[in-house]
Protein backbone atom coordinates (compact mmCIF):
# COMPACT_ATOMS: atom_id res chain seq x y z
CA UNK A 1 0.00 0.00 0.00
CA UNK A 2 1.83 3.19 -1.30
CA UNK A 3 0.90 5.95 1.02
CA UNK A 4 -0.65 8.59 -1.00
CA UNK A 5 -2.18 11.13 1.98
CA UNK A 6 -2.93 14.76 0.75
CA UNK A 7 -2.85 16.48 4.28
CA UNK A 8 -0.20 17.04 7.36
CA UNK A 9 1.60 14.99 9.17
CA UNK A 10 2.93 16.51 12.37
CA UNK A 11 5.56 13.97 14.20
CA UNK A 12 5.96 15.78 17.87
CA UNK A 13 9.59 15.39 18.80
CA UNK A 14 8.82 17.18 22.03
CA UNK A 15 6.79 16.34 25.34
CA UNK A 16 2.93 17.78 25.25
CA UNK A 17 2.40 19.15 28.90
CA UNK A 18 -0.16 16.37 31.03
CA UNK A 19 -1.01 14.61 26.97
CA UNK A 20 1.46 12.92 25.40
CA UNK A 21 5.85 11.94 25.29
CA UNK A 22 8.03 12.56 22.09
CA UNK A 23 7.60 10.03 19.43
CA UNK A 24 10.68 8.08 19.20
CA UNK A 25 11.32 4.88 17.24
CA UNK A 26 13.97 2.23 17.15
CA UNK A 27 15.55 -0.12 15.08
CA UNK A 28 16.08 -2.18 18.30
CA UNK A 29 12.39 -3.04 18.79
CA UNK A 30 10.46 -4.97 16.49
CA UNK A 31 6.88 -3.18 16.93
CA UNK A 32 8.34 -0.01 15.22
CA UNK A 33 9.68 -1.94 12.10
CA UNK A 34 6.40 -0.66 10.34
CA UNK A 35 6.58 2.68 11.56
CA UNK A 36 9.98 3.24 10.53
CA UNK A 37 9.40 2.12 6.95
CA UNK A 38 6.32 4.82 7.02
CA UNK A 39 8.22 7.62 8.13
CA UNK A 40 10.92 7.10 5.24
CA UNK A 41 8.19 6.66 2.72
CA UNK A 42 7.44 9.72 3.75
CA UNK A 43 10.58 12.03 3.41
CA UNK A 44 11.72 14.75 3.19
CA UNK A 45 10.18 16.10 6.30
CA UNK A 46 10.79 19.70 7.85
CA UNK A 47 12.25 20.02 11.24
CA UNK A 48 9.86 22.92 12.64
CA UNK A 49 9.12 24.40 16.19
CA UNK A 50 5.07 24.16 15.78
CA UNK A 51 2.23 26.26 17.81
CA UNK A 52 -0.11 23.49 18.87
CA UNK A 53 -2.79 26.09 20.70
CA UNK A 54 -0.01 28.33 22.32
CA UNK A 55 2.21 25.60 23.24
CA UNK A 56 5.69 25.82 21.08
CA UNK A 57 6.88 22.30 20.19
CA UNK A 58 9.73 21.03 18.39
CA UNK A 59 8.38 18.40 15.34
CA UNK A 60 8.77 16.43 12.16
CA UNK A 61 6.38 17.91 9.60
CA UNK A 62 5.48 17.03 6.44
CA UNK A 63 2.70 19.18 3.88
CA UNK A 64 1.61 17.23 1.30
CA UNK A 65 -1.35 19.24 -0.25
CA UNK A 66 -4.44 20.17 1.22
CA UNK A 67 -6.30 18.20 4.01
CA UNK A 68 -6.45 16.84 7.58
CA UNK A 69 -3.82 17.07 9.84
CA UNK A 70 -2.45 14.06 11.34
CA UNK A 71 -0.74 14.24 14.92
CA UNK A 72 2.06 11.69 15.88
CA UNK A 73 2.94 11.75 19.52
CA UNK A 74 4.62 9.31 21.44
CA UNK A 75 3.19 6.91 24.08
CA UNK A 76 0.31 8.66 26.18
CA UNK A 77 -2.65 7.74 28.41
CA UNK A 78 -5.06 7.43 25.74
CA UNK A 79 -5.20 8.57 22.25
CA UNK A 80 -8.85 9.89 22.88
CA UNK A 81 -7.86 12.15 25.73
CA UNK A 82 -4.70 13.91 23.97
CA UNK A 83 -7.27 14.45 21.50
CA UNK A 84 -9.66 16.57 23.70
CA UNK A 85 -7.05 18.19 25.14
CA UNK A 86 -6.01 19.33 21.80
CA UNK A 87 -9.40 20.11 20.72
CA UNK A 88 -9.72 22.28 24.06
CA UNK A 89 -7.28 24.44 22.59
CA UNK A 90 -8.77 24.44 19.17
CA UNK A 91 -6.12 23.05 17.31
CA UNK A 92 -7.60 20.18 15.60
CA UNK A 93 -10.31 20.63 13.22
CA UNK A 94 -13.01 18.07 11.03
CA UNK A 95 -10.91 15.13 10.23
CA UNK A 96 -7.67 16.21 11.96
CA UNK A 97 -6.74 13.26 14.27
CA UNK A 98 -3.91 12.46 16.71
CA UNK A 99 -2.09 9.31 16.76
CA UNK A 100 0.06 7.80 19.33
CA UNK A 101 2.78 5.41 19.63
CA UNK A 102 1.25 3.40 22.20
CA UNK A 103 -1.59 3.61 25.16
CA UNK A 104 -1.03 3.60 28.79
CA UNK A 105 -4.64 3.82 29.70
CA UNK A 106 -6.77 2.75 26.15
CA UNK A 107 -10.23 2.53 26.42
CA UNK A 108 -12.95 0.60 24.21
CA UNK A 109 -16.76 -0.27 24.93
CA UNK A 110 -17.96 -0.16 28.38
CA UNK A 111 -14.70 1.27 29.31
CA UNK A 112 -13.05 -2.05 28.82
CA UNK A 113 -9.22 -0.95 29.11
CA UNK A 114 -7.94 -2.11 25.44
CA UNK A 115 -5.03 -3.29 25.08
CA UNK A 116 -2.23 -1.56 23.46
CA UNK A 117 1.48 -2.64 22.19
CA UNK A 118 3.44 -0.90 19.33
CA UNK A 119 2.94 -1.40 15.95
CA UNK A 120 -1.19 -1.26 15.87
CA UNK A 121 -3.31 1.62 14.69
CA UNK A 122 -4.30 3.70 18.57
CA UNK A 123 -5.70 7.03 16.79
CA UNK A 124 -8.62 9.34 17.37
CA UNK A 125 -10.54 11.41 14.73
CA UNK A 126 -12.44 14.24 14.74
CA UNK A 127 -15.73 13.92 13.82
CA UNK A 128 -18.52 16.33 11.68
CA UNK A 129 -20.98 17.89 13.80
CA UNK A 130 -23.29 15.70 11.53
CA UNK A 131 -21.64 12.03 10.45
CA UNK A 132 -24.07 10.60 8.77
CA UNK A 133 -28.33 10.21 8.03
CA UNK A 134 -29.00 8.88 11.31
CA UNK A 135 -28.04 10.72 14.62
CA UNK A 136 -28.00 8.22 16.44
CA UNK A 137 -26.16 5.94 14.78
CA UNK A 138 -22.64 7.43 14.11
CA UNK A 139 -20.93 4.25 15.70
CA UNK A 140 -22.32 2.11 12.82
CA UNK A 141 -21.99 4.91 9.96
CA UNK A 142 -18.00 5.19 10.93
CA UNK A 143 -17.59 1.28 10.94
CA UNK A 144 -19.32 1.11 8.08
CA UNK A 145 -16.67 3.37 6.23
CA UNK A 146 -14.03 1.31 7.81
CA UNK A 147 -14.92 -1.74 6.58
CA UNK A 148 -15.64 -0.24 2.73
CA UNK A 149 -12.09 1.00 3.06
CA UNK A 150 -10.08 -2.28 4.18
CA UNK A 151 -12.59 -3.95 1.07
CA UNK A 152 -12.04 -1.75 -1.37
CA UNK A 153 -7.90 -3.41 -0.40
CA UNK A 154 -8.89 -6.49 -1.19
CA UNK A 155 -9.45 -7.67 2.74
CA UNK A 156 -13.12 -9.61 3.35
CA UNK A 157 -14.36 -7.12 5.93
CA UNK A 158 -17.66 -7.40 7.74
CA UNK A 159 -19.10 -5.01 10.63
CA UNK A 160 -20.12 -6.58 14.09
CA UNK A 161 -22.98 -4.21 14.99
CA UNK A 162 -22.51 -1.78 16.23
CA UNK A 163 -18.71 -1.17 16.20
CA UNK A 164 -15.89 -3.63 15.84
CA UNK A 165 -14.06 -4.70 12.72
CA UNK A 166 -14.16 -8.66 11.77
CA UNK A 167 -12.18 -10.45 9.35
CA UNK A 168 -13.03 -14.35 9.24
CA UNK A 169 -15.44 -13.94 11.91
CA UNK A 170 -12.44 -12.69 14.25
CA UNK A 171 -12.28 -8.92 15.86
CA UNK A 172 -9.30 -6.61 14.15
CA UNK A 173 -10.10 -3.83 15.19
CA UNK A 174 -13.12 -1.40 16.82
CA UNK A 175 -14.53 1.81 17.56
CA UNK A 176 -15.38 4.39 20.61
CA UNK A 177 -17.34 7.32 20.09
CA UNK A 178 -17.26 10.39 22.65
CA UNK A 179 -18.67 13.60 22.63
CA UNK A 180 -18.59 16.74 24.46
CA UNK A 181 -20.60 19.96 24.36
CA UNK A 182 -21.81 18.72 20.45
CA UNK A 183 -18.58 17.79 19.46
CA UNK A 184 -17.50 14.23 18.61
CA UNK A 185 -14.37 12.41 18.30
CA UNK A 186 -13.86 8.60 17.67
CA UNK A 187 -11.21 6.22 19.01
CA UNK A 188 -10.37 3.73 16.35
CA UNK A 189 -7.63 0.60 17.26
CA UNK A 190 -6.39 -1.54 14.38
CA UNK A 191 -4.72 -4.62 15.18
CA UNK A 192 -1.80 -4.81 12.57
CA UNK A 193 1.47 -6.13 14.27
CA UNK A 194 -0.67 -7.70 17.57
CA UNK A 195 -3.69 -8.85 19.20
CA UNK A 196 -4.56 -10.27 22.53
CA UNK A 197 -4.11 -13.87 22.78
CA UNK A 198 -7.91 -15.78 23.48
CA UNK A 199 -6.08 -16.31 27.17
CA UNK A 200 -6.11 -12.74 27.29
CA UNK A 201 -9.69 -12.26 26.38
CA UNK A 202 -12.38 -11.62 29.02
CA UNK A 203 -14.39 -14.95 29.83
CA UNK A 204 -17.24 -13.21 28.50
CA UNK A 205 -15.59 -12.13 25.37
CA UNK A 206 -18.02 -12.98 22.36
CA UNK A 207 -14.87 -13.84 19.30
CA UNK A 208 -11.03 -13.99 19.31
CA UNK A 209 -8.82 -11.64 18.47
CA UNK A 210 -6.71 -11.24 14.99
CA UNK A 211 -4.95 -8.70 13.35
CA UNK A 212 -5.44 -7.40 10.23
CA UNK A 213 -3.45 -8.83 7.07
CA UNK A 214 -3.25 -6.73 3.61
CA UNK A 215 -2.60 -8.54 0.45
CA UNK A 216 1.00 -8.29 -0.67
CA UNK A 217 3.39 -5.90 1.47
CA UNK A 218 2.04 -5.40 5.07
CA UNK A 219 1.61 -1.65 5.91
CA UNK A 220 2.80 0.00 8.72
CA UNK A 221 0.26 1.59 10.94
CA UNK A 222 1.56 5.18 10.12
CA UNK A 223 0.32 3.99 6.29
CA UNK A 224 -2.59 2.27 7.33
CA UNK A 225 -3.91 5.39 9.38
CA UNK A 226 -3.38 8.15 6.40
CA UNK A 227 -5.11 5.83 3.98
CA UNK A 228 -8.20 5.62 6.19
CA UNK A 229 -8.60 9.22 6.94
CA UNK A 230 -8.49 9.96 3.34
CA UNK A 231 -10.64 7.36 2.69
CA UNK A 232 -13.38 8.44 5.43
CA UNK A 233 -12.95 11.71 4.76
CA UNK A 234 -13.79 11.50 0.29
CA UNK A 235 -16.78 9.04 1.79
CA UNK A 236 -18.17 11.55 3.98
CA UNK A 237 -18.15 14.54 1.47
CA UNK A 238 -19.15 12.16 -1.67
CA UNK A 239 -21.92 9.85 -0.18
CA UNK A 240 -22.41 9.80 3.53
CA UNK A 241 -23.19 13.78 3.61
CA UNK A 242 -25.51 13.28 0.96
CA UNK A 243 -27.08 9.97 1.21
CA UNK A 244 -30.29 9.12 2.58
CA UNK A 245 -31.68 7.31 5.69
CA UNK A 246 -32.98 4.61 3.32
CA UNK A 247 -29.67 4.12 0.85
CA UNK A 248 -27.49 4.42 3.77
CA UNK A 249 -29.87 1.48 5.86
CA UNK A 250 -29.85 -0.49 2.90
CA UNK A 251 -25.98 -0.22 1.90
CA UNK A 252 -25.12 -1.02 5.26
CA UNK A 253 -26.67 -3.95 5.42
CA UNK A 254 -24.80 -5.56 2.77
CA UNK A 255 -21.58 -5.09 5.02
CA UNK A 256 -23.14 -6.19 8.66
CA UNK A 257 -21.57 -9.51 9.87
CA UNK A 258 -23.92 -12.81 10.53
CA UNK A 259 -26.77 -11.28 8.44
CA UNK A 260 -29.27 -13.84 7.75
CA UNK A 261 -27.54 -16.13 10.53
CA UNK A 262 -28.41 -16.91 13.94
CA UNK A 263 -26.64 -15.69 17.28
CA UNK A 264 -26.89 -15.61 20.90
CA UNK A 265 -27.34 -11.84 22.22
CA UNK A 266 -26.38 -11.52 25.68
CA UNK A 267 -26.26 -8.07 27.99
CA UNK A 268 -29.58 -6.90 26.86
CA UNK A 269 -31.48 -7.45 30.04
CA UNK A 270 -31.30 -10.14 32.42
CA UNK A 271 -31.18 -13.17 30.01
CA UNK A 272 -29.36 -14.41 27.06
CA UNK A 273 -31.43 -15.79 24.20
CA UNK A 274 -31.23 -16.44 20.00
CA UNK A 275 -32.06 -14.68 17.92
CA UNK A 276 -31.57 -14.36 13.81
CA UNK A 277 -30.15 -10.91 12.46
CA UNK A 278 -32.15 -9.83 9.52
CA UNK A 279 -31.09 -6.60 9.18
CA UNK A 280 -30.66 -2.73 10.00
CA UNK A 281 -33.35 -1.12 11.53
CA UNK A 282 -34.54 2.44 10.02
CA UNK A 283 -32.48 4.61 12.99
CA UNK A 284 -29.45 2.31 12.62
CA UNK A 285 -30.73 -0.37 15.62
CA UNK A 286 -30.14 -3.99 14.42
CA UNK A 287 -33.32 -6.03 13.29
CA UNK A 288 -33.67 -9.30 14.99
CA UNK A 289 -36.19 -11.67 14.69
CA UNK A 290 -36.35 -13.90 17.92
CA UNK A 291 -38.77 -16.94 18.56
CA UNK A 292 -40.83 -17.38 21.79
CA UNK A 293 -44.11 -20.30 22.25
CA UNK A 294 -44.38 -20.82 18.13
CA UNK A 295 -44.54 -17.18 17.43
CA UNK A 296 -41.67 -15.11 15.84
CA UNK A 297 -41.06 -12.05 17.17
CA UNK A 298 -39.28 -8.87 15.09
CA UNK A 299 -37.44 -6.52 17.56
CA UNK A 300 -34.98 -3.32 17.47
CA UNK A 301 -31.49 -4.49 19.56
CA UNK A 302 -30.22 -0.83 20.71
CA UNK A 303 -27.82 -2.52 23.61
CA UNK A 304 -26.15 -5.79 24.04
CA UNK A 305 -23.66 -7.94 22.74
CA UNK A 306 -23.72 -10.45 19.60
CA UNK A 307 -22.26 -13.91 19.77
CA UNK A 308 -22.29 -15.86 16.57
CA UNK A 309 -23.36 -19.61 16.55
CA UNK A 310 -20.92 -21.50 14.95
Amino acid sequence: MAVGYHGEVVIVEQELTNLASPFVVSAKRSGDIGWMHDIQSLEPFLHETIDLGGSYVTAKRRQIGEGPRVIVTGTCPSCLDTAWGLADIDVLNDFDSVMTYTQTQGRGQLRRQWSSPAGNVYAALVLPERFGPLADAVSVALGAGVVLCFQSQGIDARLKWPNDILVGDKKVGGILIEERHGQMIAGIGINLASCPPASALRRDAAIEADCLRFPGVQPGPLTVWLHLVEFLQKWYVNYLAVASSCRFVSDIERNLAWLGHSVLITNDGPRTYKAEIIGLADDGGLLIETYADGNVLRRVLHGGSIIPLM
